[in-house]
């Protein structure tokens, strides 16, 4: 098994996962799907995008300037007896800040044209069925504190946005799945996913094989491809309305233009040539 990560689809009606999991919310008409995450002591409840497009958990905080409460109230540092802003040359999880300055600054953009700016903070990282554990009092996440959040960040309910997929450069941050794998939390670097009409699951450290039921399912190994950030899929066709659109797919791969799985966005993209066919 490659210690890349991996994601395991599962194309299901209905799912109960019985793996270290948790529920999943939203639907392609809200636009996106959601997990509840809980940060600090005590835990403030988040609503985060799941998203296997990007690799970065990020939410709005104290004394942000171009934010706004969204589901939840904006996060209350001052109110965690956990929170801890990162600070230069601070080291977490094989991770060290080399941003200079009071404290360890970014900005993140996304393909549709929303961004956020601000700075990285550790602090009590926990999913619902974690929170009456013992176990969980040391879960710690680093995650992005956003200052400014644009586009539709700004405009959505959900308070952020967690990401799944695989970190690009050295110099940012691990993602959760990162984490949970070098504090061994879970076994293997893999989760799983199954969005329904209305919601799902979501599962870290495995997938349950009993929910197959007969369906071709996917895995998608980052490590399988040159563009190793994102999970990579082959489009081999494309038909309207019954008829099969004549054009070579393979020049996708050959004009550098991937397609990737993004569970953050209902849109699908496409170079000019194969969208005007």
């Amino acid at each position: 098994m490659s210690l890349s990560n991996l994601l395991y689809l599962l194309p299901l009606p209905f799912c109960l996962l019985s793996y270290r999991d948790f529920p999943l919310f939203g639907n392609s008409t809200l636009g996106y799907f959601f997990l509840e995450a809980f940060i600090g002591t005590p835990p403030q409840k988040k609503s985060l995008i799941l998203d296997t497009g990007s690799h970065l958990t990020v939410f709005p905080c104290s004394a942000c300037v171009v934010c706004r409460d969204h589901q939840s109230e904006v996060f209350n540092t001052s109110a965690s007896l956990s929170f801890h802003p990162i600070r230069f040359d601070e080291s977490f999880f094989g991770w060290r800040c080399r941003k200079s300055g009071p404290t360890c600054e970014f900005r993140q953009s996304y393909s549709e044209g929303s961004n956020y700016e601000g700075y990285f903070a550790v602090d009590a990282f926990r999913f619902e069925n974690e929170l009456a554990s013992e176990s969980s009092v040391g879960l710690k996440h680093v995650f992005g504190c956003a200052m400014v959040e644009t586009g539709e960040f700004y405009n959505q309910k959900a308070d952020g946005i967690i990401g799944f997929g695989v970190r690009k450069a050295l110099d940012r941050p691990p993602s959760i799945l990162d984490i949970e794998f070098e504090e061994k939390r879970i076994k293997e670097k893999v989760f799983a996913i199954c969005l329904a009409r209305n919601g799902g699951r979501m599962a870290l450290g495995g997938f349950n094989p009993g929910l197959h039921l007969g369906r071709k399912v996917r895995w998608l190994d980052s490590s399988r491809f040159s563009w190793g950030e994102q999970y990579v899929v082959e489009v081999k066709s494309i038909a309207i309305d019954g008829r099969k659109l004549d054009f070579d797919f393979k020049s996708i791969e050959t004009d550098g233009g991937k397609a990737f799985l993004d569970s953050g966005t209902t849109f699908v993209y496409f170079g000019s040539q194969l969208f005007e066919e």
